[in-house]
């Protein structure tokens, strides 16, 4: 599968690398200026992440885990502003944490699901983050959903799991024994 280039193809594609699903809770994002809350339904939309500013200042919800710098990526997001916010700001970005590529993700009406498309190579901040261009009010609140990114730089293949190939045990049960490496940098390299 290397020498015929099926390998070598399949390190080439774009792979979508994180999808959101805000189902069931937060799905791990992260937000030190106020509070998160999922599954909310606004818009006549369904498992949106609620976020609510608790002081004066900036939104900063955040995604970690998702890039790896050096990478470029296409990035898809939902966004959705309430109109009775304080703030009147339909501004906001996609970036990573600490500046990065910023996207302008400029919404042209408050209480409508609007999606934007933005692409971002990955530097050394390797935080996904949405971020609001100007200060906002305490109890402003922001509405993501659907967001899916997407590598489209794949310059190397690398094994994260050794899947176990026996069925069963002796006794016929399923062992699932995969040996899984999840830290990066640690795992081996299978094709360039």
């Amino acid at each position: 599968e290397v020498t015929d280039g099926t390998l070598l193809a399949f390190t080439n594609e774009d792979v979508v690398v994180y999808s959101s699903d805000y189902s069931s809770g937060t799905d791990s994002w992260a937000f030190s200026g106020g509070s998160l809350a999922a599954p909310q339904s606004i818009g006549g939309e369904d498992n949106a992440l609620k976020v609510t500013l608790s002081g004066d200042g900036f939104f900063f919800p955040q995604k970690s885990g998702v890039l790896v710098s050096g990478e470029t990526y296409s990035i898809s997001i939902k966004l959705y502003v309430p109109s009775d916010n304080t703030n009147s700001n339909l501004n906001f970005n996609v970036r990573e944490n600490g500046g990065g590529t910023i996207v302008d993700c400029n919404l042209t009406e408050a209480n409508a699901w609007q999606t934007f498309t933005a692409s971002l190579t990955a530097g050394a901040g390797l935080v996904l983050q949405v971020t609001s261009d100007v200060s906002m009010t305490s109890g402003d609140v922001l509405y993501i959903k659907d967001v899916v990114v997407t590598q489209t730089s794949n310059s190397s293949g690398f094994v994260k799991t050794w899947y176990d190939q026996s069925v069963s045990d002796q006794a016929g049960s399923a062992t699932g024994n995969h040996a899984t490496q999840s830290t990066g940098d640690n795992q081996p390299q299978i094709v360039s």
